[in-house]
This record gives C-alpha cells, sequence and structure tokens, in this order.
C-alpha cells in the first residue's frame, strides 16, 4: 500500500508539467517529478480536499488500492486565459506544477477539470514512482540567505502559504528584492478580497 510520507521528515514531492491548448482544447505533457529539499508544509490532518473549489482538483491516487492520499481544487492562469479572445485565436502553453506530500510506492496524479454541469471530470493522469531513476532530487538550496518571513497569522499548517520567489535578482540584489516583496505584500492586502 502506499502512503503519504506524514512522519517527522516529510518530504515534498511535485509534479511539473506543461498545459497547452485554446479555447476549446486542451493537452498535457508531464516535465519532471521532484523531490523538494523542504519538508511539507500543509497540515497533515487535512490532506483530503472536501471543499471542491476551483475550476480544476488534482488527486494523488495510490496506484495499487486506488485510495485517494491527497487531493486539492485549485484555479490557474490556463484557466482564465483560455476564456479570453486570444485563446480563440492561438494556442499557448503553461508550465504549471501540482505539490503534495511525498509518497513511498508508485502513485498516479489524476486531474480533473469542471464539465458544462459542473461536475469534475478526469482529463488527465501521469505515473509517479518514488524509485524511478529520473525524478529529481533537489539538493540543498542554494543559500542566497535565510528564508524571511514577511508576514506571518498564525502555524503555516493551519493558514495559507504564499511564498514570494527571488528569480531574477541576483544574490547582491538580496536587499532589493527584500524591499520589493514587502512592496508587494502591503499592495496586496490592501486589495480585494485580501485585505
Amino acid at each position: 500500500m502506499t502512503h503519504l510520507l506524514l512522519a517527522a521528515a516529510v518530504l515534498t514531492m511535485r509534479v511539473d508539467y506543461y498545459h497547452t491548448g485554446n479555447a476549446t482544447q486542451e493537452h498535457f505533457s508531464l516535465d519532471r517529478v521532484v523531490v523538494e529539499p523542504l519538508a511539507w508544509p500543509g497540515d497533515p490532518q487535512k490532506t483530503i480536499d472536501t471543499t471542491a473549489r476551483g475550476k480544476y482538483f488534482f488527486e494523488i491516487v495510490d496506484e495499487a488500492t486506488k485510495k485517494v492520499l491527497y487531493s486539492r481544487g485549485f484555479a490557474s492562469i490556463y484557466g482564465e486565459w483560455e476564456t479570453t479572445a486570444e485563446a480563440k485565436a492561438m494556442n499557448r502553453t503553461f508550465a504549471e506544477s501540482f505539490r503534495f506530500p511525498g509518497v513511498d510506492k508508485a502513485a498516479r496524479v489524476v486531474l480533473k477539470k469542471r464539465d458544462a454541469k459542473n461536475v469534475f471530470q478526469d482529463i488527465w493522469t501521469a505515473r509517479i514512482d518514488p524509485a524511478d531513476k529520473f525524478i529529481v532530487r533537489a539538493g540543498a538550496l542554494a543559500s542566497a540567505g535565510p528564508l524571511i518571513k514577511l508576514h506571518e497569522r498564525g502555524d503555516p499548517a493551519s493558514k495559507l502559504d504564499l511564498l514570494i520567489l527571488g528569480d531574477g535578482y541576483t544574490s547582491r540584489e538580496r536587499g532589493k528584492f527584500e524591499r520589493d516583496a514587502k512592496r508587494l505584500l502591503q499592495t496586496l492586502f490592501a486589495t480585494s478580497p485580501f485585505k
């Protein structure tokens, strides 16, 4: 039986994939599966999403028993873009990811999307095998300095985590990144629905 690794050192796994299409069709392709260097930050008591929110929904399903181990609903930029005039005229590809507590045996990620009747339907699946030699096992993060808490309202296991990445900033620009991130949060928290 596949188990989520919810022991003391909970791994975080990530499936990176490409979401391609237009206003009338969409396709998916697996990019890679990654074991991240940081532990799973979520609440181990809330692995199954019962809210059924979002245009999309994904499940991590034990390959042998078919038991759902983890699930989350979400919205994506692609889901917004496919409703635009541009999507009626051309295809685009978006890089997207699923993050979840690591599994110790083979599982499947199953992606679902709401149909015209608002019911989730399976639209893509990919196999995850933690023994696969092609899984990327991310090493320790290159240090650009310690992580900083810009805003905290409680235990991350029971709150929403928002991570601001400094992609594009050099290590010498860390101070600028911190100022820019704080300014971004001030704007975000001054705007509905976040304020």
